[in-house]
């Protein structure tokens, strides 16, 4: 099971919501193996997302294909991949 959050921003908001993310979530309060972790981090040239949107996917094909409809599916993989090592 993996869910994906990316996020995009100045460097102020991101730093608010990686401390909202990593410290001010109880992720563990309903659910011991509920958990949050970093994949990757950094800049890009210009922004991917243009307004604020949510998709609920209810499989892995259909959330590579969201991202796929703007050249992110590697998005999707790094996080699939990073879960996996999780579970090793």
């Amino acid at each position: 099971d993996c869910n994906l959050l990316v996020a995009e921003g100045g460097p102020r908001a991101i730093k608010k919501f990686k401390r909202l993310m990593d410290s001010r979530l109880k992720w563990k309060e309903n659910n011991s193996s509920n958990s949050c972790h970093l994949v990757w981090e950094g800049n890009l040239k210009k922004r991917q997302f243009k307004k604020f949107r949510f998709h609920e996917c209810s499989t892995a094909k259909e959330s590579r294909e969201v991202l796929s409809a703007r050249n992110l599916e590697h998005y999707w993989d790094t996080a699939v991949a990073f879960t996996d090592s999780l579970a090793d």
